[in-house]
């Protein structure tokens, strides 16, 4: 068995409610009644918030890895989000709940669409075991959730709806969607991924916003910037949706591969951050920003750690997992560790090969 360091790591589940017009948040014990900030107002009053029954419609932005530090006044000094931190001043934020289990962002995600914890929605894991280990392909598919989600409630009582990048949605019927597709092929473009699945609209606004992104492999920053493009082009329409469900990877990507704490993260929060005020500026473009709810959530958080084990190295020398000759992936495997959150299990194909793994 082998160890090396390893960056970051999921360690729990945080979700984060906040809003400009309307928000609701519970969990835990409960939030707290903290004081108001007392921190000097830094947006223009258009950008303040407006009573909730004004709302016409609602943005929901999920951020993987958000933590309440990063909108909420602490010790360490200024938040590395001002513009997420104004709205938690201006509107309702929480401090802490309970995560799901597992907490991961495809259950966690499902879990605030729906209302449901995993073991009822259905999506119990960000990725799927197969003939040839684990595979994120197929995860999406909204054919897996078993408890109706808040588009298909919005859907029902004739309300249009966009989802962009959101978790199991794909082969949703919505009016505008760029699900969230899987990893892309070695030999293939994030265009090649979602000219099948995408509201062919949707996929012109990519191919005029970030031509460069969509026709080649974005990063998880580059992927962001063009669902936050799309969103905002999408809301400035003469016809905006009345639900709006974006979901931006970038602050957790770069948590697991730099560390939860790390410059890089910090400018990623950043990044998004600038991600979120693009959006209020153009629905207050759009004259549409007084009479749109935000709710903005993260599904979990990450801590920093020193060493890595991979019990499947051990498996693979014991020949219960038989790799491929030409690349580092399994061919076939007897047995197979998997990890899902902040768990593993080991999953074989008899009684005999389970206690040889064991």
């Amino acid at each position: 068995m082998r160890t090396r360091a390893l960056r970051g790591v999921r360690v729990g589940g945080m979700l984060a409610l906040l809003g400009l017009a309307a928000a609701v948040g519970c969990g835990g014990s409960g939030t707290s009644s903290r004081p108001r900030a007392t921190a000097p107002r830094t947006l223009p009053d258009t950008l303040l918030p407006v009573p909730a029954a004004r709302a016409e419609r609602l943005l929901l932005v999920g951020i993987e890895g958000l933590r309440p530090r990063d909108y909420l006044p602490g010790p360490s000094g200024a938040p590395s989000m001002p513009f997420l931190a104004e709205m938690a001043r201006e509107g309702i934020a929480v401090e802490a709940l309970r995560p799901v289990a597992p907490a991961t962002a495809y259950p966690s995600f499902t879990s605030a669409v729906t209302g449901r914890v995993p073991g009822r929605h259905g999506v119990v894991s960000d990725r799927v075991l197969g003939e040839r280990g684990i595979s994120r392909f197929g995860t999406g598919d909204v054919g897996r959730l078993r408890s109706p989600p808040l588009w298909f409630v919005a859907r029902r009582a004739e309300r249009e709806v966009a989802a962009l990048g959101w978790p199991v949605t794909l082969g949703a019927d919505l009016d505008a969607l760029v699900p969230d597709a899987g990893p892309i092929p070695r030999d293939s473009t994030w265009l090649d991924v979602l000219r099948p699945v995408t509201t062919p609209h949707l996929l012109d606004v990519l191919l005029q916003a970030t031509p460069r992104a969509v026709a080649g492999r974005p990063t998880a920053a580059e992927r962001d910037r063009a669902l936050s493009e799309v969103a905002c082009r999408v809301l400035r329409q003469r016809s905006a949706p009345d639900l709006v469900l974006l979901r931006l990877i970038g602050v957790g990507a770069t948590q697991r591969q730099e560390g939860p704490d790390s410059p890089a993260a910090r400018k990623s929060l950043e990044s998004v951050d600038r991600a979120l005020l693009r959006l209020a500026r153009c629905l207050e473009a759009a004259e549409r920003l007084a009479s749109t709810a935000w709710m903005v959530i993260g599904d979990g958080v990450y801590g920093p750690v020193h060493t890595r084990y991979d019990p499947n190295v051990a498996l693979l020398r014991a020949g219960l997992i038989e790799a491929d000759a030409e690349s580092p992936v399994v061919a076939t495997w007897q047995a197979l560790v998997r990890s899902n959150g902040r768990s593993a299990y080991v999953y074989a194909r008899d009684e005999r090969q389970a206690l040889e793994a064991r």
